[in-house]
């Protein structure tokens, strides 16, 4: 049960996620979204000040954490609204959310699965090259499938 109910959120996730991942490539301008818009709009910084009910100072600091990545999800999103603009915000994994749980789970296996064959090596019971591949595919397949709770845990 609580496996179906893992790939279950696993799928209704990656749903979710598709639509933004042909936005993930979208270029983000070098002063940020907020002086843009504000100069396509022909807006000043001391009109958006007043806007927001802050100092144009205010302005043109928040316009400068934007730019260096430092600036609060609430301050980006005051400021969308007053530029009559939304806030549009998501993390796209890089890949599915499918990938990301297998590679680890190969991570995982990999690690577990050599240790024992260094060890069945030195006495003389290790295994083929490709058997022990088969192998760390099959314990791999088994953690996403079964201990997905413990699949991040190092």
């Amino acid at each position: 049960m609580k496996q179906r109910l893992a790939e279950l959120r696993l799928r209704q996730t990656e749903a979710m996620i598709g639509p933004w991942r042909n936005h993930q490539d979208s270029p983000t301008p070098g002063s940020g979204w907020v002086r843009l818009i504000r100069q396509a709009l022909g807006m000043t910084s001391p009109q958006l000040a007043r806007r927001l009910s802050i100092s144009r100072q205010a302005v043109l600091d928040l316009e400068q954490r934007e730019a260096k990545g430092a600036i609060t999800i609430d301050a980006l999103r005051r400021a969308a609204a007053a530029l009559d603009c939304d806030l549009v915000y998501a993390v796209v994994p890089r890949t599915t959310l499918g990938a990301i749980v297998h590679t680890r789970a190969l991570e995982k296996a990999r690690r577990e699965l050599d240790i024992i064959a260094l060890s069945m090596r030195l006495e003389s019971q290790g295994v083929e090259p490709v058997e022990h591949a088969r192998q760390i595919a099959d314990r791999a397949d088994e953690i996403a499938r079964d201990e997905m709770r413990t699949l991040w845990e190092d």
